[in-house]
């Protein structure tokens, strides 16, 4: 999914998001890949993986923070 066709629950976070894969044909949610020097708290990874928009939108907002690992700074 490109950037400008995200769903108006994460509009708000486009300048975050690197990449949306919609795997729900596969049972398997979305996939939200940060841009690097971000990262979720949560999962410790540069993604967030949730079955819904509105459930990733949640998590982009309670968990994803600025990143300084080796992979973003380099």
């Amino acid at each position: 999914m490109e950037k400008k066709n995200l769903p108006a629950s994460l509009r708000k976070w486009h300048a975050i998001i690197d990449e949306v894969s919609d795997e729900r044909e596969n049972g398997d949610g979305y996939w939200i890949y940060l841009v690097a020097g971000y990262r979720n708290t949560m999962t410790d990874t540069h993604m967030v993986h949730e079955d819904t928009f509105r459930e990733c939108a949640e998590q982009l907002r309670d968990f994803v923070e600025p990143c300084t690992c080796s992979d973003c700074v380099a």
